[in-house]
């Protein structure tokens, strides 16, 4: 057994989930005090069969910063848990650039649900090379990435896939449970992932929805 291995390849795709104190502005700089900070982030790296060497969840903890009501009511957490539990966000950000290093550079997937997600991490990257000394940076390092390809599932597929009328006309985008349940036919709520932290199954959600879109071949067809 020891010689087989589990059989991993290199990792082609990094999935990542995050939730955030609030919601991202696009009429502000990427680094700006108005952007939300990072509140939970789990990501995990996958090679071309869905297997994982690395995956990671981890509470960022808020250092004085206040998530907002309505954010805290999607994720869960109180500011209380964040101060008391969380982990310091350099070192949560940098075990993800971490994680990019061992990814080929000649392509790479990251894979969200929606681009929410690529955002609020460019921010925290750009925010930690303002608190450098010198200051570093770092706006380009994530979403600028050369060839790196982002990709949402959201919409077009989860949408297409779950059919949720939506009465202005066709189909409204469906949140990531409802994609969970529609398309995977699985209750969070019920079994192993009720105890889990909410980002890392966020992130094991994301893949199996991506495995499944990449099995059947939709990923790259045109929306409807």
């Amino acid at each position: 057994m020891a010689d087989e291995g589990r059989g991993l390849k290199p990792p082609q795709v990094l999935l990542v989930k995050c939730h955030s104190s609030g919601l991202y502005n696009d009429s502000l700089p990427i680094s700006h005090d108005g952007q939300p900070v990072l509140v939970e982030l789990a990501h995990m790296l996958i090679d071309e069969n869905g297997r994982s060497g690395n995956i990671n969840s981890n509470i960022v903890k808020s250092e004085g910063r206040v998530t907002q009501a309505e954010a805290s009511r999607v994720h869960g957490l109180t500011n209380w848990e964040i101060s008391q539990v969380g982990a310091k966000q350099a070192r949560i950000v940098g075990l993800l650039t971490d994680l990019l290093r061992t990814l080929p550079y000649k392509h790479m997937k990251v894979v969200s649900y929606t681009a929410f997600d690529a955002k609020v991490i460019g921010a925290a990257l750009a925010r930690l090379g303002d608190q450098m000394s010198p200051k570093k940076d770092f706006s380009n390092l994530w979403l600028a990435r050369p060839l790196t390809e982002f990709i949402d599932l959201q919409d077009p597929w989860a949408r297409l896939e779950c059919k949720l009328v939506d009465p202005e006309g066709g189909y409204r985008r469906p949140s990531l449970i409802e994609a969970e349940r529609h398309i995977l036919g699985r209750d969070r709520t019920q079994g192993p992932w009720r105890d889990l932290p909410m980002a890392l199954v966020d992130v094991l959600c994301l893949r199996d929805l991506y495995l499944k879109f990449a099995k059947d071949g939709v990923l790259h067809e045109e929306a409807a």
